[in-house]
């Protein structure tokens, strides 16, 4: 029996609590005016009241405009009602004939808060798709995340069975054969299923790489008419390949990039400062002269700059350009991985996460340190998932060292035995204490509470074992610990929040 629920779920069209507080503004205006006519105020009592009407008809049409694009969806587990204008529609599944789903995660203060989810299904006899769009707070479910799971999973098994029958499936400038994939708006590029590496999704587009790009050279808009459904099927289709084959002996596929670019503020303030340093003329004229062109040299040079700075990650490897060069190094060369994300406040206000993350090599291995940081808002799911990919690498092959019964240093305070664990606290004068070893049978709990990694032992109410989480080499070494211990259920992302 399908999951449902019976009742009716907003989907589009929420007002929320900011908005009502400024529907309290025209009142507050009109009472405003009607004290200063009291008190024969002259002018100023005729520009709150008539003001605060016209406030007060203005959000008031705003939001008589909202309820009426206000959207309710109510699922009857083979169907679904929508409840629109005041009037029902109802539909069954078949009625679908395509859809799109797209989260965004939404933070508050640089805490998650929920996601905003975009859902669109396009139905039979409807021109315009149906549009929700609605947030899902933090720690509580989807309402309606059974239709949409229920409606991917009956398009999927449609095109399933049309690629069985020699036909194609078909999404917003895509068409997928039972061998190959076509793209443009008329499906006129026909590339087999071969020549592809991987399919994933990287902001709000679907990205698909080729055998030998580094670079997703196919891509479309999450939003677009089956675009979910195209993951799928490509996931399905793309023959499996070793991972630690690179393309062209390089790095393998880009998996993270950021790149710096001088934008068009730039060239403004460019000109602008060039345009004002001609006025050094009438104070002297070679000032006149050496003034522009020392501007328009400073420019070049931070375009240039910025044109060669890059960051990337791959599937194999780290690279870095610069203007003195580039710098690459295989994650197989990587001594220690560190990365840390520190919320950044001024005055109680938050300004954005300050993100760092460092690349040390192995002795002997020719590669160069490498270190990028950001400040972002909220965070970053491309800085997560490649933070979970690196970490994934590194600790894999932490893994095997201790399998093969060599101590291995998790971070300067934490060694992993294949029997036990090792930590050596630092006194409060910087000394080192007697070590603190933790057979791996005897650990009863472990958690990430504010920034900093506890480890209990059995029959200790405080824990033995903490260690910040801005630790060199502290993720790889995490996965590594939860492969020990949960070997079917290590995964970071459900305890690590960086700070």
């Amino acid at each position: 029996m399908s999951d449902s629920t019976s009742e009716r779920v907003l989907v589009r069209g929420k007002i929320s609590w900011v908005f009502h507080l400024l529907r309290a503004i025209g009142p507050i205006l009109i009472v405003a005016g009607i004290v200063l006519s009291i008190q024969k105020a002259d002018v100023w009592d005729d520009v709150f009241f008539y003001g605060g009407i016209a406030v007060t008809g203005l959000i008031e049409a705003i939001a008589f405009a909202k309820r009426r694009s206000r959207l309710w969806c109510t699922d009857l587990g083979e169907g679904f009602t929508l409840h629109e204008a005041g009037e029902d529609h109802t539909f069954s599944d078949g009625d679908v004939l395509a859809m799109s789903l797209w989260d965004k995660k939404v933070f508050n203060n640089g805490n998650a808060a929920g996601v905003q989810r975009d859902v669109r299904y396009w139905v039979a006899d409807r021109d315009k798709p149906i549009v929700m769009n609605y947030r899902v707070k933090e720690d509580q479910p989807d309402e309606i995340v059974n239709l949409h799971n229920r409606l991917l999973d009956m398009l999927e098994q449609r095109a399933t069975e049309s690629l069985d029958r020699g036909e194609h499936a078909a999404g917003e400038g895509w068409a997928i054969s039972p061998t190959a994939l076509a793209t443009g708006a008329s499906q006129e590029s026909l590339i087999p299923f071969e020549q592809l590496l991987a399919v994933d999704v990287f902001g709000d587009e679907v990205c698909i790489w080729r055998t030998e790009d580094e670079h997703a050279s196919i891509r479309f808009p999450i939003k677009g008419r089956n675009s979910y459904l195209l993951i799928r099927l490509l996931g399905k289709m793309i023959p499996e390949r070793d991972a630690d084959a690179a393309p062209s002996g390089g790095l393998g596929r880009i998996l993270f990039e950021r790149a710096t670019r001088f934008k068009a503020i730039g060239w403004a303030l460019a000109i602008l400062f060039t345009l004002a340093s001609t006025l050094l003329f009438f104070v002297h004229p070679l000032l006149g002269i050496a003034a522009p062109l020392g501007v328009i040299g400073l420019s070049v040079f931070v375009y240039f700059y910025c044109e060669r700075t890059a960051f990337r990650c791959h599937e194999q490897g780290v690279y870095q350009s610069g203007i003195t060069g580039e710098k690459k190094m295989r994650y197989e060369d990587v001594e220690s991985f560190t990365y840390s994300a520190t919320r950044m406040y001024h005055n109680g206000a938050y300004t954005g996460t300050q993100t760092q993350m460092s690349f040390e090599p192995r002795p002997g291995s020719g590669a160069a340190n490498i270190s990028y940081s950001a400040n972002v808002q909220g965070a970053d799911d491309d800085l997560e998932v490649l933070r979970s990919h690196v970490s994934g690498v590194v600790g894999s092959a932490m893994l095997r060292e201790i399998a093969e019964g060599r101590p291995v240093a998790w971070t300067p305070n934490i060694t992993f035995y294949n029997d036990r664990i090792e930590f050596v606290p630092t006194s409060f004068f910087g000394g080192k204490k007697a070590p603190v070893q933790v057979p791996w049978n005897q650990i009863q709990n472990f958690d990430i509470q504010e920034g900093t990694f506890h480890i209990w032992r059995q029959g200790s109410e405080k824990s033995v074992i903490h260690e910040p989480v801005s630790s060199p080499n502290f993720f790889p070494g995490f996965h590594a610990f939860c492969t020990i211990l949960q070997p079917e259920e290590a995964n970071e992302e459900e305890l690590v929040e960086a700070e």
